[in-house]
This record gives structure tokens, C-alpha cells and sequence, in this order.
């Protein structure tokens, strides 16, 4: 088994590291992508960010530019946390699975500046979402204040603290992304953080992005989270096959056909779920409302000492996405 994770470890970074020719050359300004995609403008960079030709620089790599318009699309949160500018996400879930049933969820997702009090201040709401469900117990949905204690051409350091049920969460979150070719990039993020319940714990996430023509691209994302409260390094492992279509209509849609593994290192050491499915997601309507469908297929165990077995699951998601001004 660690030979086989090896060698697959090893073909994926050949294929992220290598320099394919594509024959289409076109890229698409991510800007115009993002005020095509979800009807407000983009911010112009602030004081003391990365300039203007530096950011343009970095959609020069066309794996940077669709893995951004996939995020933003997606409405991931780290790229939300990352974008020059407000955006609020509400969120309504139907989480179906056929062992745990039927579950309603709303969310709220995303950061306000707060350019009256500092333009380096943002407050950040924490609604989280994970396929585990002890992560999700752990980050639990909460509202911070966020600073930016320094940001340069491919990095950001930013201080927080905030509070949820779990208590009072103090913490730091590092940020390096860049290109390794003009066909594949990467991004780190590192975050610390402490609760009264969980005590001090550290997540890691690293993404690789590799991009074929213009709307296909392949994301291979990692994230490990390790802490005095947690089983050993409680990890995940994700390959994505990303697609976007009707990028010039009123209404574009993007695909993510994905296989995924989590499990925990502490104890047995073992793999507890084994996921394939694929995320449908479009916008309807207005630019600012989304509907997206997630079926899957699950092969898990909760416990070790558990049987495997293979559960069917679909999540359905309504969204809004205030951006900006909050009132678009």
C-alpha cells in the first residue's frame, strides 16, 4: 500500500511539474470572469497589497486563472478569504445520506472590510462544511476579526480571533501560492488555532492545479489537521477533475468530478471513508444565486473495529452571494 501511494504521488507531481503544449493559447482575464460570474465588480488591490501588474502577472499562468474562477465559482473559502473584497455567502443545505438520514443546514460564509475602522481589518464568518464529520465538530461555525499583519506577490499573513460555540478562537493563517509552470500552480495554507474545548491545533492544506485548455483542469488537494485534541494527523486526500461551461452566457455552470480519502493516523491508522461523486453546480435566475447537487458514493467505516459499508449520499445547496457592497 505505501508503495502504491508512492508511485501514484510520484506520477501526479510529473504530471503537475511537466509543460504540456495546449493547442488553445486563449486565457480569460479572471476579473471579467468574476464580474461575468457573479454580478458585482472587482476591487481595485488596496494599500499595500500586491500591485496591480502584479496580480495581472500571476493570471498570466492559466493554471492560476482557472483554478481562481473555479474557486470563486465553487465559492471556496479560502479563495473567498483571499479576494480583495466583500463577499457574503448564505447558504441553504439538504444533506441526504442513507445511514444518517436527512439533515437542513444554513450557513453563512464569508468576510466584510471594514475600511472605517482599518482597510487591513476584515470580519470573517466561518461556516464550515467538511465531508468528516469530528472536522466538522472541531471548526464549528464562528465570527471573527481578521488582520493582515503582512501580504506580499505570493504571500499573506493574517491574525484572527473569534468565537463560537467552542469558545474564544485565537489564531494565525499563512498563505503562499505561485506557478510552477504557465499550465500548473500551487497554493499552501497553514493556520494555527486554539479553542477552549480542543485546545492548540494546526491545519495544513497544499493544492496543485494543473490546467488543460481552457476550461478543463485538474486539482489535487490535500489537508491534514493535527492538534492535542485530535486522532493523531486526521487527513484528507482529494483529486478533482474541474470543467466549466458557458463561460460567456448569462448563466455559466461548473462540473467537479472527484474521488476522495480521509482517515486518521492515531491508534490503528486507518482509512475511514473512500468517496466518488461528482459537483454539479449552476447559476440560476440572478448572477447571485447558485444551485448546486453533490451525489456520492461512500465506502467507509466510523470506527475502526466497524465494518465497511457503502452508503449512497446527496447534498443540495441554495445559495446567495452578496459581494462588495453587500446589497448587489
Amino acid at each position: 500500500m505505501r508503495l502504491t501511494q508512492l508511485i501514484a504521488t510520484s506520477l501526479l507531481l510529473i504530471m503537475f511539474t511537466s509543460d504540456y503544449t495546449v493547442a488553445d493559447d486563449t486565457t480569460i482575464e479572471q476579473t471579467d470572469a468574476v464580474d461575468a460570474l457573479v454580478g458585482w465588480d472587482a476591487a481595485e488591490p488596496d494599500e499595500g497589497s500586491d500591485s496591480l501588474d502584479e496580480r495581472r502577472a500571476k493570471l498570466d499562468n492559466r493554471a492560476q486563472e482557472l483554478a481562481y474562477w473555479l474557486d470563486g465559482f465553487f465559492g471556496d473559502p479560502q479563495y473567498d478569504l483571499d479576494k480583495p473584497e466583500s463577499v457574503v455567502r448564505l447558504i441553504a443545505i439538504t444533506d441526504w445520506d442513507e445511514e444518517d438520514g436527512t439533515e437542513f443546514k444554513f450557513r453563512v460564509r464569508g468576510k466584510v472590510q471594514l475600511p472605517n475602522i482599518s482597510k487591513k481589518l476584515n470580519l470573517v464568518f466561518r461556516g464550515e462544511e467538511s465531508d468528516d464529520d469530528e472536522e466538522l465538530e472541531r471548526y464549528d461555525d464562528s465570527v471573527a476579526l481578521e488582520y493582515k499583519l503582512n501580504e506580499g506577490t505570493r504571500s499573506k499573513f493574517d491574525a484572527t480571533i473569534g468565537y463560537s460555540s467552542r469558545g474564544v478562537r485565537p489564531g494565525v493563517r499563512y498563505r503562499n501560492e505561485g506557478p510552477f509552470t504557465r499550465n500548473s500552480s500551487y497554493r499552501w495554507v497553514q493556520q494555527l488555532q486554539y479553542t477552549n474545548k480542543d485546545g492548540f491545533y494546526t491545519t495544513t492544506r497544499i493544492d496543485f492545479n494543473r490546467s488543460f485548455g481552457e476550461n478543463y483542469g485538474i486539482r489535487w488537494d490535500n489537508r491534514g489537521i493535527y492538534g492535542e485534541e485530535t486522532e493523531g494527523i486526521e487527513w484528507r486526500s482529494k483529486l478533482s477533475l474541474r470543467q466549466r461551461l458557458g463561460v460567456d452566457t448569462d448563466r455559466p455552470t461548473a462540473l467537479s468530478y472527484f474521488a476522495a480519502v480521509n482517515g486518521v493516523t492515531q491508534d490503528e491508522d486507518f482509512t475511514k471513508n473512500y468517496r466518488l461523486g461528482v459537483r454539479f453546480r449552476r447559476q440560476f435566475y440572478k448572477d447571485y444565486l447558485f444551485l448546486e447537487l453533490e451525489p456520492a458514493y461512500n465506502w467507509r467505516r466510523k470506527e475502526y473495529e466497524d465494518n465497511r459499508d457503502t452508503v449512497f449520499s446527496i447534498n443540495i445547496k441554495l445559495e446567495m452571494a452578496l459581494g462588495k457592497d453587500l446589497t448587489d
